[in-house]
């Protein structure tokens, strides 16, 4: 039986292969995206327990997808990882990103 599904959104295939595997070797159910379009897409077809959100992302960044499910009844109790190198993008914009935590 499955822990939960976690939706990956990363256009970084390495990386959503290596947390892929370490989720599903945890019992939980995985599902990725590689661009922003398709992972709001995914959110409301597959309802996730949690999303892992990289920031830069191709068609819609993370911050605008993370906006749009914390913004939709539907969508805002779901639990929203921002996971990037990119640390400077979120320094300072933190309150306006909205997610759950930050890594």
């Amino acid at each position: 039986m499955s822990k939960g599904k976690v939706l990956i959104v990363d256009d970084s295939l390495s990386t959503v292969r290596i947390v892929e595997k370490m989720l599903k070797n945890e019992g939980f159910e995985v599902i990725a995206s590689s661009d922003g379009v398709e992972g709001l897409k995914k959110v409301y077809i597959e309802h996730p327990d949690l999303v892992i959100l990289d920031l830069v992302l191709p068609l819609l960044d993370g911050f605008e997808v993370c906006r749009s499910l914390k913004q939709s009844e539907k969508c805002k109790d779901i639990l929203i990882i921002i996971c990037t190198a990119r640390k400077e993008l979120i320094e300072g914009e933190r309150d306006k990103i909205g997610a759950d935590l930050y890594s």
